[in-house]
């Protein structure tokens, strides 16, 4: 039994006619989920450093946390820091800082 291929030139040829489809219903997209509640209406602040100045930070922060007894967080620090530079420059105090 032989095999025929089929004839690509001729298929080619024909004319193509799609068929009527009808148009897909509009869909409204749902709102995204936020992943992290507690972060809602926050950004991330970060830059690059040298690493001597990580190394300050964590000293300063075991520093501070032999301090007051508890646990002090490198984001409780640079909120202290900014609310120090926005002081300088006569700008209103809004990071906020844990009070303790």
């Amino acid at each position: 039994m032989v095999k025929t291929k089929p004839n690509l030139a001729a298929a080619l040829a024909q004319k193509y006619e799609p068929e009527a489809v009808a148009p897909a219903p509009e869909v409204t997209p749902a709102p995204a989920k936020i992943k992290n509640p507690g972060r809602q209406n926050q950004v991330n602040i970060a830059g690059w450093f040298p690493l001597p100045v990580k190394f300050a930070l964590d000293e300063l922060k075991l520093k501070r946390q032999r301090e007051l007894g508890r646990t002090v967080t490198i984001q409780e620090l640079m909120g202290e820091a900014y609310n120090e530079i926005f002081k300088k420059y006569g700008l209103p105090e809004v990071a906020p800082v844990r009070e303790d």
